[in-house]
């Protein structure tokens, strides 16, 4: 106990702020009165072993009471730890835009000319081999349309290991090789020392016109389908293979002439590039072509025509 206690029947007990003596009694019911502690120093035989052991706990027991007042202040006193919040590290977001070229990829077998921007001199000259001029003559048509280089008359043109990968309009798709394209050249000999890009220009569109023949008609070989274009037995053709067929009408040579449209004529003698009431005789500009004498004014021969729209 706090307040008075007693830890057997023979110790010292605490009353308020002093000990007192405990009378027990013995087995012979005798009485004896303990000594207080004033008698107790005094007197060091007075004490027994079991009063020393009972003075001992009463002591550790008042440690042990002071222990517990105080480490109660302590806790009372004690200000509770807040937990605090720790900002996540700022994650550091990895850029994945891709950089834009101002200016569009050089193509090693295309000329510099920008995509939309119209042929010098269509009418050049292009030292050919052979007059097998139908693919030539829907080629220059087009660049009036869209303008000489590739890049503007076809969808896409991408260059990859492979060789170039072509999207026409009508969404026919090709991979045409750099080697092809130099076949090409050397087989028709397309070429014009006064004007190299659009030479340039006519040979790969060409050959991209050859390769489709090759992958249309089951070839063999880009050889074998050069063969059968130069031979003539694939006429008026020349816009399906730019992919530009459904951007074409047909229409006859006078009217054509009349209304000065950009196509070709199917003339008796091959087919011609005809623009502005004038046709490509011979790579040459002419106004009085094709024509025939009906014992009067000399007019237009009234072949069919084809005009890109």
């Amino acid at each position: 106990m706090i307040n008075g206690f007693s830890a057997n029947s023979n110790a010292m007990y605490y009353k308020g702020d002093q000990f007192g003596a405990h009378v027990v009694k013995d087995a012979g019911q005798r009485q004896m009165a303990l000594a207080d502690p004033v008698t107790a120093s005094s007197n060091p035989s007075a004490p027994s072993s079991n009063e020393i052991a009972a003075l001992m706990q009463a002591l550790a027991m008042l440690i042990q009471m002071f222990n517990r007042l105080f480490s109660r202040k302590e806790v009372v006193n004690e200000q509770p730890v807040m937990p605090q919040t720790v900002a996540p590290a700022a994650i550091k977001k990895q850029s994945h835009e891709v950089s834009i070229q101002s200016e569009p990829q050089k193509l090693a077998h295309i000329s510099s000319t920008k995509k939309g921007e119209m042929p010098t001199d269509v009418w050049v000259e292009l030292n050919r081999d052979k007059r097998y001029t139908d693919n030539e003559s829907a080629i220059k048509a087009a660049m009036m349309k869209y303008g000489q280089s590739p890049l503007g008359i076809y969808s896409a043109i991408e260059n990859h290991d492979d060789g170039y990968h072509i999207e026409m309009r009508d969404g026919f798709k090709l991979t045409l090789s750099p080697q092809e394209i130099e076949k090409s050249q050397k087989r028709t000999g397309i070429w014009s020392p006064s004007h190299p890009d659009m030479a340039m220009d006519v040979n790969f569109m060409h050959a991209a016109s050859i390769k489709r023949v090759q992958l249309e008609t089951g070839l063999a070989s880009f050889d074998h389908a050069l063969d059968v274009v130069q031979s003539g037995k694939d006429v008026g053709n020349g816009f399906k293979r730019l992919g530009l067929e459904a951007y074409v009408r047909r229409t006859t040579w006078p009217e054509l002439r009349a209304s000065g449209g950009k196509g070709v004529v199917l003339a008796p003698g091959g087919v011609q590039f005809g623009y502005d009431g004038n046709v490509d005789c011979c790579s040459r500009r002419s106004g009085i072509t094709i024509i025939r004498t009906k014992g009067g004014p000399k007019e237009p021969y009234p072949c069919d025509a084809l005009e890109l729209t």
